[in-house]
């Protein structure tokens, strides 16, 4: 129950942070360039709706944060709704075009030059993430290329892998056309292999790529030999020691450390549960009082070294040059990802239900803050660039359109592309905007049911 609530206020609280984030920025680059510009600002609102606060600055422009936090806006006083002039400057249809092309542009710039910003921060202090290791199924398509579980993926079509993430976004990237070139590493030696899955990767929120592909992440087995036992733990209690073999937990053997984590996950606070070791060849029963932590989980007390996987993970820490470099190559390398996945979506390999809804979001950016400030600062970044590129695309009421707007008044000019038919394109736009949206939101919540 209380991990329950504390899941959702995690998530809320994620998607809030998050969303409060890249919205505030889009809106700000929007807003500071027009003022530069010397645009007459009325409002400057973080959120749609009715404000849940706001006040009037010294310039006389209206500061708010609005109820709903899926996007924000800057209103002009020429805007309906706001022809008072609160602030001097020149209204926004009567200026040129090329300024009111940059006050438009300026939104997704902040975004792109946010996540730059982000990456370049992370670049520079380094990101744990595990090695492209592999752990392959047999008879599927890893397996049917000649890879063996423990190979290292060095690139895939020509493209450096750098993490067992990484090499899964390049799949599904490369993968369009059914096949992929492979360059690995087995025994320290350099190997070729092309990986054939027979037809363009297919992908809906019910796809399970790892089981598709035949692949997972490689993690050697890892014998359950206590290393250390918690003072004051329950396994102290007990009386298990360091250099103990966990051979069986509550009736359930536990080859392996992840076997004893299963079994550990399932027990109650307070439950007498009986252990049996291997203590120097001879085979011991110990009961056991598993206790729960401030967070209401059950710990046994135990831990072991892990340190066998300290060499399959990588924590690269750049120079501020190089980051700067990296940053610039991850932010158009993810964002040339963002359009391929559209067009995949397009010719209808990649289902709608793949999108992420504000549920999946919220849910993700728990997830990131449960996990760390590195990785919540890594998916502000990704979402960042996806917000920054989505807003240039060519329909109305999204950026994007307006600059198509503004490039198609600049050669009828302006009285042959009067405000009626803007207002009828607006619509037009925000009529599909709100139904594609619709559909995203209903996938995404039956996801969850």
């Amino acid at each position: 129950m209380f991990e329950w609530l504390e899941t959702f206020f995690r998530s809320v609280g994620g998607f809030i942070i998050l969303m409060g984030l890249l919205v505030t920025i889009h809106e700000f680059g929007h807003f500071y360039v027009a003022r530069k510009l010397g645009f007459a600002v009325s409002k400057f609102s973080i959120g749609f709706g009715k404000n849940i606060w706001s006040r009037k600055g010294k310039d006389g422009i209206e500061y708010a944060v609005g109820l709903i936090p899926l996007g924000g806006y800057v209103a002009f006083v020429d805007d309906e709704g706001h022809t008072e002039s609160f602030s001097e400057g020149m209204k926004f249809k009567e200026a040129p075009i090329w300024k009111r092309a940059c006050v438009v542009a300026a939104g997704p710039l902040a975004n792109i030059v946010l996540a730059i910003a982000l990456l370049w921060g992370l670049f520079m202090y380094g990101v744990p993430a595990y090695k492209p290791y592999v752990e392959v199924t047999a008879e599927q398509p890893f397996a049917s290329a000649g890879l063996q579980n423990g190979d290292l993926i060095r690139t895939i079509d020509g493209e450096n892998v750098e993490s067992f993430t990484d090499m899964m976004q390049k799949l599904i990237e490369y993968l369009d056309d059914g096949k992929a070139e492979i360059v690995y590493e087995r025994n320290g030696k350099e190997r070729y292999a092309t990986l054939d899955i027979g037809e363009s990767l297919k992908l809906d929120a019910k796809t399970d790529l790892y089981k598709e592909l035949g692949v997972n992440l490689y993690l050697p087995a890892l014998k359950p030999i206590i290393s250390e036992v918690v003072a004051g733990s329950a396994a102290e209690i007990a009386g298990l020691m360091k250099g103990d073999d966990i051979i069986e937990i509550a009736g359930h053997q536990t080859p392996e450390w992840h076997d004893v984590l299963t079994v550990a996950a399932d027990l109650k606070d307070g439950q007498a549960v009986e252990v049996i070791i291997d203590r120097g060849g001879k085979t011991e029963i110990k009961t056991l009082m598993p206790q729960a932590d401030a967070d209401g989980r059950v710990r046994l007390g135990v831990m072991i070294d892990a340190s066998i996987y300290k060499g399959l993970v990588t924590k690269d820490r750049l120079g501020p040059i190089d980051a700067l470099s990296a940053a610039v190559h991850k932010t158009v390398s993810d964002g040339l990802m963002v359009f391929k996945f559209l067009g995949r979506m397009i010719t209808g390999d990649f289902h709608i239900n793949t999108m992420a809804g504000p549920v999946s979001i919220a849910n993700i950016a728990g997830q990131a803050l449960a996990s760390g400030l590195v990785y919540f600062v890594q998916l502000a970044a990704l979402f960042s660039i996806n917000i920054g590129l989505l807003n240039l695309l060519p329909i109305p009421v999204l950026d994007g359109g307006r600059l198509v707007g503004l490039g198609i008044e600049k050669i009828m000019g302006k009285h042959q592309f009067p405000d009626s038919i803007k207002v009828k394109v607006l619509q037009l736009g925000a009529l599909v905007m709100f139904i594609f949206m619709a559909v995203v939101i209903s996938y995404d919540v039956a996801k969850w049911f």
